[in-house]
């Protein structure tokens, strides 16, 4: 590695936060690095050249065994460092801000830094535009509406007032999405967010769920449906990672409804009648208790035939 050589990558390159690094198959498992490599050298190069993707500048690591050591997952070790040092710098040269920067690597950190420039611009000038878009609306709505303000006049036309992004105001803006949804009064055409959002924890059933559901499900009782509320809150409080979002909770539980069984049916056996015993195998008093004096066959007792 040489010390003239200039940075590869220009010390405002930052991609932190950029959870793609490009890594072309053919090109690295056609290689001699990959043809002479150990498994161990393999898995410190992988790692080191994550771990400099997301350095700055990126695509660079500091020229330090003891930083590299680490970074490479060796932490302290450095003798095992030093053993597998050479080969898992593969493709690195020294430069001369004291850094090493990977050949391909820095190649790709531009371009994709490049795209992160464009991106920042475009969402700049979209912001511009909205800008510019509200103050045009606001002058309107003064215009034809006297003392209402532009926002008002668009909402009353059916239009929404666009929030940039990025802005404080997303969290409660969905925040609120949420709670919309999950305890709108019209079942017909519920708001739909455009951003998918968890159950509230203080979620219960909204009443036009309820009225919805009797009627779809008419053998379920008020009981019945409280513990399918309870198993649908449950369930989506416990799931985790983007599967536990939604844009319209509602949809999603008359779902939930659609797929569940019905209650099994209770049925009742008719009472059994009660066992009337033999006369001939009462006692004579017996047989006065249940049919009275006068009215026991002569002769009959228990063991004593008619």
């Amino acid at each position: 590695m040489s010390d003239s050589t200039e940075p590869l990558v220009s010390a405002e390159v930052d991609l932190r936060g950029y959870d793609f690094m490009p890594l072309f198959g053919a090109r690295l498992f056609d290689s001699d690095f990959y043809s002479l490599c150990s498994d161990a050298e393999f898995r410190a190069a992988m790692i080191l050249w994550w771990k400099a993707w997301n350095q700055v500048p990126a695509a660079s690591l500091p020229d330090d065994d003891r930083i590299l050591a680490n970074l490479a997952g060796y932490g302290r070790n450095l003798p095992a460092w030093r053993k597998i040092r050479e080969m898992a710098l593969h493709g690195f040269v020294r430069c001369s801000d004291g850094r090493i920067y990977h050949k391909f690597l820095s190649s790709e950190a531009v371009k994709a830094w490049e795209g992160r420039l464009k991106d920042r611009d475009r969402k700049a000038k979209w912001r511009e535009k909205q800008k510019e878009k509200d103050a045009t609306e606001t002058g309107t709505g003064q215009g034809h509406d006297g003392d209402r303000t532009g926002t008002a006049a668009s909402q009353r036309r059916g239009r929404n007032v666009s929030v940039p992004p990025d802005s404080d105001s997303d969290s409660d803006s969905d925040s609120n999405k949420s709670k919309e949804l999950c305890h709108a009064d019209a079942p017909h055409q519920p708001q739909r967010a455009t951003k998918g959002t968890r159950l509230p924890t203080d979620w219960q059933l909204p009443p036009v769920w309820r009225d919805w559901t009797t009627a779809e499900k008419p053998s379920w009782t008020a009981g019945y449906i409280d513990q399918v509320a309870a198993a649908f809150a449950d369930y989506w409080h416990g799931k985790a990672g983007q599967g536990a979002t939604k844009t319209d909770w509602y949809a999603t539980w008359r779902n939930w409804v659609r797929q569940q069984r019905d209650p099994p049916a209770t049925t009742r056996s008719p009472p059994k009648a009660a066992s009337v015993p033999k006369a001939e195998e009462m006692t004579p008093e017996e047989i006065e208790r249940r049919y009275g004096k006068t009215s026991i066959p002569t002769g009959w007792g228990r063991g004593v035939q008619p």
